[in-house]
């Protein structure tokens, strides 16, 4: 009896390892869901202050990749993200050779004149009451550093300089309200889009 019972234990231990090791692998499988980019519609909304051109862009851009690529080929090619949504939305609303200046791409080492010349035109998209010639410089700022003296200045507007993280060695900023960053932070976070607006 002893030895049956010995048999059933080990065959039951068994099972419940291989269960254990099922909704393991479900767990890692989970992890590589590809994440629903109808978020980056929300994102488009609150970064380009509801500009409805843009919002149809991007809503193209996650609902018909192919039909956007269609439509903007040249760009799609010669930008090369073979339909990297992370890389389009953030190239295509900071108006890299695009219509949609409603951010700016700022190199890692760019002086502080070209950053705010690269500014200047999505705060005009925006309409935002932004002055960026208020804004007074030392001279030795660094980009970072630079991007921090704009980003005081702009907090006591109630606006903050938002980037969105591309794993690369420029930046990809947006004009926002400071009382959209919880916003636009949970949206980006649901897609793996990570959001910043810290510059240390």
């Amino acid at each position: 009896m002893t030895f049956v019972m010995g048999i059933f234990n080990f065959f039951t231990k068994n099972k419940k390892k291989s269960e254990s090791k099922k909704n393991e692998n479900l767990v890692i499988e989970s992890e590589n869901i590809i994440p629903d980019y109808k978020n980056t519609i929300e994102l488009t909304k609150i970064i380009t202050n509801y500009d409805e051109t843009a919002v149809k862009d991007i809503s193209l851009l996650v609902e018909n990749y192919t039909e956007f690529y269609e439509k903007h080929k040249n760009w799609c090619d010669e930008m090369g993200f073979d339909g990297d949504i992370l890389l389009t939305f953030a190239y295509w609303l900071t108006g890299y050779d695009t219509d949609c200046k409603y951010g700016a791409y700022i190199d890692w080492k760019e002086a502080t004149e070209d950053i705010i010349w690269n500014l200047e035109p999505a705060i005009k998209n925006l309409n935002y009451p932004l002055d960026l010639t208020k804004i007074e410089f030392s001279g030795n700022e660094f980009t970072f550093e630079a991007l921090r003296v704009i980003n005081e200045y702009f907090a006591k507007q109630g606006y903050t300089l938002v980037g969105l993280d591309t794993q690369s060695d420029c930046y990809h900023l947006f004009i926002t309200k400071i009382n959209d960053v919880n916003k636009i932070a949970a949206l980006g976070k649901e897609i793996n889009f990570k959001f910043f607006n810290k510059y240390e």
